[in-house]
């Protein structure tokens, strides 16, 4: 196993980040102004669980529905959500006091918990990737990544596969969790033009019953479609105070179906120091240019501590290699209150002619969820168009 240990040449230069700043840069023309917390676990202890982890907005025409991850008296987390007024997300509708999804069959990736990663609404049903969990003995934990599919509107999932569809590979052999993924339409071959009749297809209905029980989404749900994903990849374990702390990147990855994904191990932000983690990417395009916000934090005292996550920024015009600007991020802790020592777990969702940042606040969403909107415009690439992807619009 790469284990490094706090002693090491690593952890010497990882101490040295901890009063380092990353991606210098000018002051942006836009921010995120904060609106407030939307809500607390702590306030509903009776069924909320400790947590409020991980917001993942799914945008519905009358409401934001926001999933998140509580987490239980025993340590495991399960996928739950909260509804928000579209026009007011600081206005809350409902609260849903039960799991969306539950544990995995024992022996599978994810059956000691679940955590919302990305949802999507494809032709009639809600597309949920999500992060499975399991114990381990040497090191804390492992994930992977898997898919679940909704056929009531996002209210309860089932999983499209008992195993991952993102997890470890020879050239990424600890984790693959987190997925933020961008969709963009494509014309099937032999698609017809407009007014075009279908032709006739002796013998189709007959092909659809003989296929069976569906064990994932329905065929060509995914087809049609240019897929890609910013996920969390693992780099190794270190060894900090006696404990394993990961260390880990974000990576990019495309697929033609969003179920099997071509990986390149190309590492999209360079880290400031070795002992540097990254989470939860969340990207826009805007102007033909992708905007990638992140959460970063430290392996040492990075529970609220001074190492703890901080949401950074960087830009790219391909999507896999970003320029690294985190004083451009445009959000930083309050002075005081529940996001003071900590913001982690960005998730961006349009919604109408508003762009809103959801994300945690301290101690890795103990103090539940907040939300800001953005102020200003984001820079495009010079003469570059705005993409018509299928992300977090609505």
């Amino acid at each position: 196993m790469d284990t490094a240990v706090i002693d090491s040449p690593i952890a010497a230069a990882g101490r040295a980040g901890l009063d380092a700043g990353a991606g210098a840069g000018a002051v942006p023309a836009w921010h995120w102004r904060k609106l407030g917390q939307v809500f607390d676990p702590r306030e509903h202890r009776e069924w909320a669980g400790s947590h409020a982890q991980v917001p993942t907005v799914l945008v519905l025409p009358d409401r934001l529905r926001v999933y998140y991850a509580a987490r239980g008296a025993d340590g495991r987390s399960y996928p739950t959500f909260i509804d928000l007024d579209r026009d007011d997300p600081t206005r809350l509708l409902g609260c849903h006091r039960a799991p969306v999804l539950g544990l995995g069959a024992p022996g599978t990736f994810d059956d000691e918990g679940v955590m919302p990663a990305w949802v999507h609404q494809r032709e009639g049903r809600v597309w949920m990737y999500y992060s499975g969990w399991n114990r381990r003995l040497t090191v804390p934990y492992h994930n992977a990544t898997g898919l679940a599919v909704s056929e009531d509107g996002g209210v309860s999932f089932r999983r499209a596969y008992e195993g991952p569809v993102l997890d470890r590979t020879p050239e990424e052999p600890y984790l693959a969790v987190t997925p933020w993924i961008e969709c963009e339409p494509v014309a099937p071959q032999g698609a017809r033009k407009p007014g075009q009749k279908a032709p006739q297809q002796p013998g189709a209905a007959g092909n659809r019953q003989a296929r069976g029980p569906s064990r994932g989404p329905a065929p060509d749900t995914g087809r049609h479609a240019r897929w890609q994903a910013w996920y969390i990849s693992g780099e190794r374990w270190v060894q900090v105070d006696g404990r394993h702390e990961p260390v880990y990147v974000i990576r990019h990855a495309r697929s033609d179906d969003g179920v099997h994904w071509h990986r390149n191990a190309v590492t999209c932000v360079e880290q400031a120091h070795p002992l540097e983690a990254f989470s939860h990417p969340t990207v826009l395009r805007e102007g033909g240019r992708y905007h990638l916000w992140y959460c970063h934090r430290h392996s040492i005292d990075y529970r609220d501590g001074r190492g703890a996550y901080r949401i950074g920024y960087a830009w790219s015009d391909d999507g896999e290699r970003f320029q690294r600007c985190d004083a451009q991020s445009g959000i930083a802790p309050s002075a005081e209150g529940w996001d003071s020592t900590m913001l982690c777990y960005p998730s961006i969702v349009r919604v109408g002619p508003r762009t809103y940042l959801f994300y945690n606040g301290n101690g890795f969403g103990q103090s539940g969820i907040g939300v800001a909107v953005l102020d200003g415009q984001l820079p495009g690439r010079p003469g570059g168009a705005a993409a018509a992807v299928h992300n977090r619009e609505g």
